[in-house]
């Protein structure tokens, strides 16, 4: 064999370079590309009354439980978007570190301190996803795509009889489907389903014990229909069913302190709809409702359930809202009178601090003003003054002793000015 010097290997045309450059350009198109990276910091203190209900934890003279709850994310992707010939295309990278470190002291009449929950979590979750979209005919659509994950957490608490570490893995695809149909520009009719995954956490069993949560599935499947209407409004109209295995719900612990626990599986259905019309010049309505039935299909509760729906979902939502376009004194005006009612609702599946919730009526007027570089903003809550309960959890030692009001946000008036340069 002969081997050629390097001063006598030829060097590419340049000619050939541009034709290879053209070819690929024509076939992949061009790409976009986003690099984002994110941080979040939140922290948490709760001072509560421990007088009542902290007997359990063996203090003669509990006063104060002091609750504090940090957390901290860090969330990276890196995508990129094109065409392949006549598909769009969009792959992916992400990663998200997070922590959180929830402490929970009792305090009592003397000084004396007592640490009755100290729980250190750190999850990683890095996964590579990738979406595809074909037009299969001048009115049809396909889009699929899927999420490849790895998910892993390690979890401390410390328990009385010392520090206790679990350590969680799990990998997995999550795919997604849909299906779109536009028979003309103003009507489109799309079918999807999805799916999802969340890493279970702990919680302390009744004997003290740490036990690992299972991680909650989802799958759902929509059907939709959306349309134009004259004058620039829309419609729209979508149902959707959905499974839930392993629901993670909160449960009060005979200690008085909240844990979670895997509660069973769940089924949801749904309806809803949503309108936004222009009735005449400068004004445009916009309204929509929601009906939700999400029921408990199988319970790992250990006790009889006589109410199967979901804590927290509202059977049903309405909402409406008018706005007015004007000009005053050369200023361009808006102002949008919103008004919202929240259905029926209970709070937990757990007796001991299940509420009936919901029947919230909701009201706010905003006003927004431009002249040139300067904006001026009002923005007005509660209209109506309604003191009814905002149903929050408070403090969980009196749960099982006495009720608990928690006073909706009263009439609140905001006025913002802001001016660019």
């Amino acid at each position: 064999r002969s081997f050629a010097r390097p001063d006598q290997v030829p060097e590419p045309h340049d000619n050939d370079l541009r034709h290879l450059a053209a070819r690929i350009t024509g076939l992949v198109g061009a790409v976009d590309l986003t690099l984002a990276s994110a941080g979040t910091w939140h922290e948490v203190g709760d001072t509560l009354d421990a007088t009542v209900g902290a007997g359990s934890f063996g203090m003669s003279d509990p006063l104060i439980l002091s609750d504090r709850r940090d957390y901290r994310v860090w969330d990276n992707e890196l995508r990129a978007r094109g065409r392949l010939g006549p598909a769009g295309w969009l792959v992916g990278i992400s990663y998200i570190a997070a922590s959180q470190n929830m402490t929970a002291d009792l305090l009592g009449r003397a000084g004396s301190t007592l640490a009755v929950d100290d729980d250190r979590r750190t999850s990683h979750d890095t996964a590579a996803y990738v979406d595809l979209s074909l037009s299969l005919s001048s009115s049809v659509s396909i889009d699929g795509g899927a999420r490849l994950f790895r998910s892993a957490i390690q979890e401390t608490r410390v328990l009385a009889s010392g520090p206790m570490t679990r350590e969680l893995e799990k990998s997995g695809m999550t795919p997604s489907l849909a299906l779109a149909w536009q028979p003309n520009p103003r009507r489109l009719i799309y079918a999807r389903s999805g799916s999802a995954f969340r890493q279970g956490g702990s919680d302390i069993g009744a004997s003290g014990e740490v036990r690992a949560l299972k991680g909650d599935e989802l799958a759902s499947f929509e059907v939709g229909w959306l349309m134009r209407l004259p004058g620039g409004g829309h419609a729209e109209l979508s149902t959707w069913y959905a499974r839930w295995d392993d629901v993670q719900s909160d449960m009060l612990d005979v200690d008085g302190l909240l844990e979670t626990a895997n509660v069973g599986d769940a089924r949801i259905v749904g309806l809803e709809g949503a309108i936004d019309l222009p009735v005449s010049a400068g004004w445009r309505f916009e309204g929509g409702f929601n009906h939700t039935a999400a029921l408990l299909i199988r319970s790992t509760l250990g006790f009889s359930v006589d109410d199967r729906h979901l804590p927290v979902v509202p059977q049903y939502t309405v909402r409406a809202a008018l706005r007015h376009d004007f000009v005053l004194a050369g200023a361009d005006v808006w102002a949008r009178l919103r008004l919202r009612y929240v259905g029926p609702a209970r709070m937990s599946f757990d007796p001991a601090i299940d509420r009936s919730m919901g029947h919230v009526f909701e009201s706010a007027l905003d006003i927004h003003a431009a002249w040139n570089d300067w904006q001026i903003a009002v923005d007005a809550q509660n209209l109506g003054g309604d003191r009814g309960n905002a149903f929050a959890f408070g403090n969980p030692f009196r749960y099982r002793t006495m009720p608990q009001f928690t006073p909706r946000p009263p009439r609140t008036l905001s006025i913002t000015l802001t001016r660019s340069f």
